[in-house]
């Protein structure tokens, strides 16, 4: 299973500026490597260049018109260009994971409301 953030940088984000949103990242990698996932594990779409600890972004050009809500541009990205074959923990950059878990067994997608 692959641990996927999608980080859109955008500085008129009136919610996520710059350092803020860089300070997520940092700390979901952090939270993650303590949690166990392997670094070749923790995938970061974004639309800039990106590392910290190992993790490395993968640089995609994203939603222009929805800067907070480019999950599945992320996704998208990663299916046009054949990025994977296994399962995906898509989720925001401030959701943040509690305890280790097991990947769930899916028909094809699983997905929850906060």
């Amino acid at each position: 299973m692959k641990n996927v953030l999608v980080a859109n940088l955008n500085p008129k984000n009136k919610r996520y500026k710059t350092d803020k949103l860089l300070t997520l990242l940092k700390a979901q990698v952090e939270n993650s490597i303590d949690l166990g996932w392997n670094k070749e594990d923790i995938w970061i779409v974004a639309n800039f260049k990106f590392e910290y600890m190992g993790v490395k972004s993968f640089v995609a050009d994203l939603n222009k018109f929805c800067w907070t809500g480019s999950k599945m541009f992320g996704l998208k990205w990663l299916a046009d260009n054949n990025m994977f074959e296994d399962t995906l923990w898509l989720k925001d950059a401030d959701l943040w994971q509690n305890t280790p878990f097991a990947c769930p067994d899916f028909e094809d997608v699983g997905a929850c409301h906060y």
